[in-house]
């Protein structure tokens, strides 16, 4: 049996790095971690290094790792979203239509797309929600901006080469 083609690595996944994540409906904010309650949150972009999330990838999958607390983010069956020490598995899903470096990040579902997806819910929140379709009004809720980091500023685009192709 061959695996899903969605699950198949290709040049439209992020890749392993160091991304400033924002969600596509308040890109002045970063994905990172609220240190006291260790939950996933979006704060407002202060260019601070621990902002930056490293992803992993793993068979196929992300980890996604904060450099705040050094957590994996994970989520809890009632829907929140947080990060501690255990290794939770992410599908980085590419989505067209919105420019480049535009992803969802679903939970891993082994027989098909997931119906879970981790969503910006407004207020610096995010949570876990049904996946919503293109056109749904919750969907833009549901798109992930990446910003690689290159030297000390996120970076947005293709990367230059030394020869300027």
């Amino acid at each position: 049996m061959s695996a899903p083609v969605q699950a198949q690595p290709d040049s439209t996944e992020p890749g392993p790095g160091l991304f400033a994540v924002r969600p596509l409906d308040d890109l002045d904010r970063v994905l990172t971690v609220d240190p006291a309650s260790k939950a996933a949150i979006c704060e407002p972009d202060s260019d601070e290094p621990d902002q930056l999330i490293r992803m992993r990838p793993v068979r196929r999958v992300y980890n996604v790792l904060n450099l705040r607390t050094d957590q994996y983010l994970g989520y809890y069956s009632d829907g929140r979203t947080g990060w501690d020490d255990q290794l939770a598995e992410w599908q980085v899903v590419s989505v067209d239509g919105f420019g480049e470096g535009v992803y969802t990040i679903r939970v891993v579902a082994l027989d098909g797309p997931s119906a879970r997806v981790l969503t910006y819910l407004g207020s610096g929140m995010t949570g876990l929600r049904p996946a919503a379709a293109p056109g749904d009004p919750a969907y833009t809720a549901q798109l992930w901006k990446f910003e690689r980091e290159t030297g000390n500023r996120p970076y947005s685009g293709e990367l230059d080469s030394p020869t300027g192709s």
